[in-house]
């Protein structure tokens, strides 16, 4: 929940945010092009920042930056994020996770989301493998869900080969009772 923007020295609550619009058009001083104003978000003392895009017929374009709180086991990271932009945490992402859950919508993502507006919370997901025996045929469970996501592969090395599974292709796993 945005509290108020600053622009310019001067300070525009959330209602005001037309007349937050119209001094960025009407600012001479404002060239075109894209830029930023700090606002801030009930709860945080930190800024975040709008990207505006203003061009001769006014303000084209006005993103909310969010945050994303990124926890994948060892450690939690923040990232911002524009939702134009997306947000890629491949840096965070290691070959043994199924993905990043994010808990505002339990949807499992892989390490670039886009879309997504608003703060969100993610959580490492990690799939490890076991076989069970039943009825002279070996099955593969794993412990989470799997989801193989654009061109991402997943490989499952063991005993006598390797199966790989492509973005083209999906893997059901299922718990053998």
């Amino acid at each position: 929940m945005v509290t108020n923007y600053v622009y310019n020295g001067n300070n525009y609550t959330k209602d005001q945010i037309n007349e937050l619009i119209q001094a960025i058009r009407d600012n001479p001083s404002q060239p075109e092009g894209t830029f930023t104003v700090q606002f801030y978000v009930s709860g945080d003392s930190d800024p975040r920042y709008a990207r505006v895009t203003k061009n001769s017929n006014g303000v084209e374009k006005f993103e909310h930056q969010y945050k994303a709180t990124c926890n994948n086991g060892s450690n939690t990271e923040v990232r911002s994020f524009y939702k134009d932009s997306g947000l890629n945490i491949s840096d965070l992402t290691t070959s043994n996770m199924a993905g990043w859950r994010c808990s505002q919508n339990a949807v499992l993502y892989g390490s670039v989301i886009t879309g997504m507006q608003g703060d969100i919370s993610l959580t490492a997901e990690f799939v490890s493998f076991s076989t069970s025996r039943q009825n002279n045929k070996t099955q593969l469970v794993a412990t989470s869900d799997i989801s193989v996501v654009d061109s991402e592969t997943i490989t499952i090395t063991g005993g006598s080969g390797t199966f790989s599974v492509t973005g083209d292709s999906y893997l059901n796993v299922t718990q053998v009772s």
